[in-house]
């Protein structure tokens, strides 16, 4: 997934997250998709009429009679469970017959012996890179092949931004080069081993377990490599940020996908004014709070311009 480009609408009522940072007027994605599915669904019903012209009644009756055994079976309950009452409780609910378990909240040691979490957000960076990441998204089970159940495998998931005024003892309203490293460590990825004992899922140690962070070494491959001009920036390749979105290949690997990576940008250059293609990725002199930059020359956009390029992409990561 690269940056978020479509254009917010200034009378959509829509979340903060979801406005693009796109400030030209193209058109949205959905405005783009929707017109492509009219015209399949054009030519699927002209073709359709051009069918039954062609081969008669008969053969109508037929395809109308398997399209309502078909909606009856749509129609059906594909789980059957019971459906669960609105509620103002804060707690999840579930179905008679369903548990709901919290498996890994942030902060969890991802191995035997890892430093324990800390309820006054004392863990360093250095803990927080051998903990669970903070504010989990997309997550896919693998069942291990070796294993063939579904009962054991590994769990890995996104962990999509940080809180700062939870993640410092101090909050943020002094921003560190500590305070960014440990931000950097919680962000990532977690790839953790996973078990079902007695009804309980577990966690055992595993060497699989491990973290993908900010600060992680990546590599780019494809037709897109460090050698390309627009991802020369100071210090090698590293990390991943703001993964939201998630998919899997068929090979078993996981897809981790970056979005607004521009909010980590920013500068104290007055003198700085975002190129074209800055301005159309949304980066600006101030970012989105993070205040990285003030701190960190890898995230000063004046100072290190190629480094925004390097985020914004899908993250590939083999977990076993």
């Amino acid at each position: 997934m690269t940056a978020d480009l479509t254009a917010h609408r200034a009378d959509a009522a829509v979340e903060p997250e979801d406005i693009g940072s796109n400030p030209t007027s193209n058109d949205l994605l959905s405005d783009v998709v929707e017109r492509a599915y009219s015209r399949r669904s054009l030519l699927k019903g002209g073709l359709g009429a051009a069918a039954v012209a062609f081969l008669g009644a008969p053969l109508l009756d037929a395809a109308t009679a398997r399209a309502s055994r078909a909606a009856s079976a749509a129609a059906a309950p594909l789980l059957g469970f019971q459906s669960v009452p609105v509620s103002t409780l804060d707690q999840v609910v579930v179905p008679p017959g369903y548990t709901a378990q919290v498996l890994i909240p942030w902060g969890t040691p991802i191995r035997a012996g890892g430093p324990a979490f800390e309820e006054d957000a004392s863990n360093t960076a250095a803990d927080q890179a051998r903990q669970v990441g903070m504010h989990h998204d997309g997550m896919h089970f693998f069942s291990r092949p070796d294993f063939r159940t579904n009962t054991e495998g590994l769990l890995v998931l996104n962990h999509e931004y940080v809180n700062q005024t939870l993640l410092f003892p101090d909050g943020d309203a002094v921003i560190t080069q500590a305070k960014v490293d440990k931000a950097l460590a919680a962000h990532g990825v977690t790839v953790i081993a996973i078990r079902l004992v007695n009804g309980r899922w577990t966690t055992p140690d595993s060497t699989f377990n491990r973290r993908i962070t900010g600060s992680t070494p990546v590599a780019f491959s494809g037709p897109v490599t460090l050698d390309h001009p627009a991802l020369r920036a100071s210090g090698p390749a590293r990390g991943t940020l703001n993964n939201c979105s998630h998919g899997y290949t068929p090979w078993g690997t996981y897809l981790a996908c970056e979005e607004n990576f521009n909010g980590y940008f920013g500068t104290t250059d007055p003198t700085w004014t975002p190129s074209a293609a800055q301005a159309r990725y949304g980066i600006n002199a101030t970012g989105a709070g993070y205040r990285w930059h003030t701190v960190d020359p890898r995230f000063d956009i004046a100072k290190n311009p190629g480094e925004a390029n390097r985020f914004g992409w899908v993250v590939e990561i083999d977990p076993q």
